[in-house]
């Protein structure tokens, strides 16, 4: 469970989140755009962002919320939870340290006294709370304990071949030529060859970018944009991909290579980012569905075998 949560939020409390970690994300882009640097590639090197006090990873825009703040501030540890837990682990957080906010969705039951300050909600119907976490960087005590936390901790393991976690999806992958993407005609994705690229890491970026395309394919997830985002669901596309082979790359224990060829959709991404916060929040949900999807397909390869 995670600990000290806040009231229910309201829909202006959820608005004014959604423009705080938007502001985040869009600032860590904007810092990252003369190199093509996102924020999600260096940070998908340390892996996705996890609890301390349950040790699970966070998920879809809470991902994003940390990864943007863990930048912005050059925390150098995965690890986050909120006063209380860093209290339960014997540790403390700093005078004036700044929390991050992150949102957790829960079910209206019409039972918690907390729940009086959403009105007209039908039981059954979902809302967020609103949780403040501290990296690992803002305390003081996590260095001496955190060889055994670590060792202690559960995490996913890593893949000590990510070409082999690829290689298990059972999706049309075609290498040849130079140039890589979808085809959702062909439902196929072409790759260059593969001693074209410099190493593994690079040559896992793309496959997992082209394999979040795949996903949105009619005969799985279905993804369609152009209701969300009209003429720019191309590019909001590129953004889910983006993402998506972020949380994917970060799983497998590997970071994310910047890409040049994204450079006409920074535009889009922030003008739209800017303007629709919300949008940041449905990317990352898009993404995160994608990723476990990928996951997915592999865990049932391996039960059948």
């Amino acid at each position: 469970m995670i600990n000290s949560i806040t009231s229910p939020v309201t829909s202006s409390d959820f608005r004014d989140l959604s423009f705080k970690i938007t502001k985040d994300i869009v600032r860590a882009i904007r810092e990252g755009a003369a190199d093509f640097n996102m924020p999600w590639n260096s940070s998908a090197e340390l892996g996705l962002p996890r609890n301390v006090h349950s040790r699970k990873a966070y998920r879809g825009v809470n991902i994003l919320s940390l990864w943007g703040r863990g930048i912005l501030r050059e925390y150098r540890t995965p690890w986050w939870g909120t006063y209380q837990q860093w209290i339960e682990l014997g540790c403390y957080v700093r005078a004036g340290e700044r929390s991050t906010p992150i949102v957790f969705w829960d079910t209206y039951s019409g039972k918690d006294p907390e729940e009086e300050r959403i009105e007209d909600r039908p039981k059954g119907r979902p809302y967020a709370k609103l949780f403040h976490v501290f990296n690992a960087d803002q305390v003081e005590g996590f260095k001496t304990i955190r060889d055994e936390f670590i060792r202690d901790s559960f995490a996913e393991p890593e893949a000590s071949d990510h070409f082999s976690f690829f290689s298990q999806i059972p999706s049309d992958v075609r290498f040849s030529g130079t140039v890589a993407g979808y085809s959702g005609i062909t439902d196929s994705i072409r790759m260059p060859d593969k001693w074209r690229f410099p190493s593994e890491k690079a040559l896992c970026s793309v496959l997992a970018h082209e394999h979040i395309h795949w996903t949105g394919h009619e005969s799985r997830l279905k993804r369609n944009l152009t209701g969300r985002f009209g003429s720019e669901s191309y590019a909001m596309e590129e953004l889910v991909a983006e993402l998506g082979a972020a949380f994917t790359c970060a799983r497998l224990g590997m970071g994310l290579d910047p890409r040049k060829d994204h450079a006409p959709y920074l535009a889009t991404w922030l003008f739209r980012l800017e303007n629709d916060p919300g949008a940041l929040f449905s990317a990352a949900s898009l993404a995160q569905r994608a990723s476990d999807f990928l996951f997915e397909q592999v865990a049932e390869l391996s039960e059948v075998k």
